[in-house]
């Protein structure tokens, strides 16, 4: 299991004196009088203290230059054991000094905590804001030091470097930082062509226990949940709480009957071992989704697994279920026909929403934010320069985004995922239907030469279906119902023709016909589902007769109103 809970600390300092001093002060362990340790217990209650120091749990590295400490911190992210704190002296001739240092750190870890330190006043507060930025990432250390500032800083710095990276209530890796440990496995993985593992565990009718038992027991049980999980991690897999009662695992050098294996320990293991939380015991099982790296992106991985994990639930939970290609022989032949009928003909181009509201790679995280809450979406794609796809941003990547340093501002690349489901305007709509049903994603993007053209939701479906349902008697309708209908059509075609030729008219201040014409296009499509819903004696709806469509409709006088 990653060590999460190792500190490492980098000093950069051109003096190794200094080096010294730090490692007496930082590495020493703190003197304990037995004597008053029993006495707190006694007065405040607790456990007596342990004989474990947290000073124990630093690793330090050295370096003498900027150009070294550079050299390490991309060698940590490699091994995958990134530094927490940085303490840095600023004057280092002749090379980089620290300020520089930390500006090129950041570059390549910008989770790094720092401690500047210095005797001189090379730079103010002001120069230091300007350099670095107004952010809370680094502290200003004078020389020569105190002792006790030293091992505050050490310990503060690096506790809150391990609660961005970590789940407050398991104590496993978070989403982000477990992204990071998977983006190297991955690599690592292709690079030495060995097999890698995803395995994704979700707690089966834990909504029933938090409804039962309330909240605090279910928080109680996870944490029970997870210490099992992680009794059968091995060192160097990965395990994350992923998110609600859902885990995932990366298991690196593991092929799908290891991984299937493992997974199959793991199940046996909760349903065997009662959750014992007072006053109560209860028991749990979990369902699990394995798959394993393919020529592939590390997005489908996780996609796969998730996929794997529908399917172990769907088929009654408590089980294990590898992932396999869905081809028309597998799965649920009837059910793959059925969504085939009920979608006839249907494409995503004609069910997608378009155009697609996209970000910039290097838009701050508060401006994407504003967008998701005006917008009222859970998710916008993330795009590069050229307009291709990048990526994607959700409320919960967001998020995250408040647990790290600088996180509002910084780029929304940091935090977007770039497990996109894409599909081609040209895909059935039964088949994008299907992939909705069988996974957590909510919604896909709908891709023509790499660049989003639109949207399908699983609220997409549920609107098609709505109106599926209203109108679908339409065949059954008698007199002149359908020529009435066909004429909405024409009139809507209309409307449409005239707000395009507005909006390419060249017109200043062309809002108010737009505005216009997107309100006589919204009455128009609600008097057509509203009617189509009374012709047939929907209860729901008061009976009313059909518009008028002949060429004296309000319609038509709208067109004629707004064209002119």
């Amino acid at each position: 299991m990653v060590p999460i809970a190792k500190r490492r600390i980098l000093l950069i300092d051109d003096q190794a004196s200094i080096h010294d001093d730090y490692r007496k002060i930082i590495g020493a362990p703190l003197r304990r009088n037995s004597d008053l340790d029993a006495a707190e217990t006694e007065l405040f209650g607790g456990e007596e203290a342990t004989t474990e120091d947290p000073f124990d749990l630093y690793e330090i590295d050295s370096a003498l230059c900027g150009e070294d400490a550079i050299g390490l911190v991309e060698q940590s992210l490699r091994q995958g054991r990134p530094y927490a704190v940085a303490f840095v002296d600023i004057r280092m001739p002749p090379g980089l000094d620290g300020v520089r240092t930390m500006r090129r750190i950041w570059e390549i870890d910008p989770e790094i905590l720092a401690v500047l330190c210095s005797a001189y006043s090379d730079y103010s507060w002001e120069d230091l804001n300007r350099e670095l930025g107004r952010t809370d990432r680094f502290l200003v250390l004078r020389k020569p030091f105190d002792n006790i500032e030293v091992r505050q800083c050490a310990a503060a710095l690096a506790v809150r470097w391990i609660v961005a990276r970590t789940d407050p209530l398991t104590g496993l890796l978070n989403r982000r930082s477990f992204q990071e440990h998977l983006n190297r496995e991955f690599a690592v993985a292709i690079r030495n062509e060995q097999p890698l593992a995803c395995v994704m565990i979700d707690a089966d009718f834990f909504k029933s226990i938090n409804d039962r038992y309330g909240h605090a027991f279910g928080d109680q049980a996870l944490v029970s949940l997870s210490q099992t999980i992680a009794a059968q991690i091995r060192e160097g897999d990965i395990l994350c709480r992923y998110g609600g009662e859902e885990f995932c695992a990366v298991l690196p050098n593991t092929d799908e009957a290891a991984a299937v294996s493992w997974a199959e320990r793991v199940r046996l293991a909760i349903a065997s071992q009662p959750l014992a939380i007072s006053p109560r015991t209860i028991r749990l099982t979990a369902s699990f989704g394995v798959a394993v790296r393919g020529n592939d992106r590390q997005e489908d991985l996780l996609v796969r697994a998730d996929h794997a994990l529908r399917d172990a639930k769907s088929a009654g939970r408590d089980r294990v279920v590898a992932w396999r290609e869905p081809t028309t022989g597998t799965s649920d032949p009837q059910r793959i026909r059925k969504y085939a009928g009920l979608f006839q003909g249907l494409f995503a181009r004609d069910l997608m929403s378009t155009p697609v509201t996209c970000l910039q790679r290097d838009t701050p995280v508060a401006d994407a934010a504003d967008l998701l809450l005006c917008r009222k979406v859970s998710s916008a794609p993330i795009v590069n320069p050229d307009g291709s796809l990048a990526g994607i941003v959700a409320e919960r990547d967001i998020m995250e985004a408040l647990g790290i340093p600088d996180g509002w501002s910084a780029p929304v690349e940091r935090f977007m995922t770039t497990a996109v489901i894409q599909y081609e305007p040209t895909t059935p709509a039964f088949v994008i239907f299907d992939f909705l049903c069988r996974v957590q994603i909510h919604r896909v993007v709908i891709v023509q030469g790499a660049r989003p053209v639109g949207l399908i939701s699983r609220g997409t479906f549920l609107r098609w279906a709505q109106n599926y349902v209203a109108t679908h008697p339409l065949s059954f309708i008698e007199g002149n119902a359908r020529p009435q209908l066909l004429e909405a059509a024409d009139a809507l075609t209309r409307r449409a023709h005239c707000l395009r030729d507005e909006l390419h008219s060249g017109v200043e201040e062309p809002l108010a016909p737009v505005v216009s014409g997107i309100t006589s296009i919204q009455e128009i499509m609600a008097d057509l589902i509203l009617w189509a819903r009374c012709s047939h004696g929907n209860p729901r709806f008061e009976k009313r007769p059909p518009p008028v469509l002949n060429g004296s409709s309000e319609y038509d006088s709208d067109f004629s109103h707004h064209s002119g």
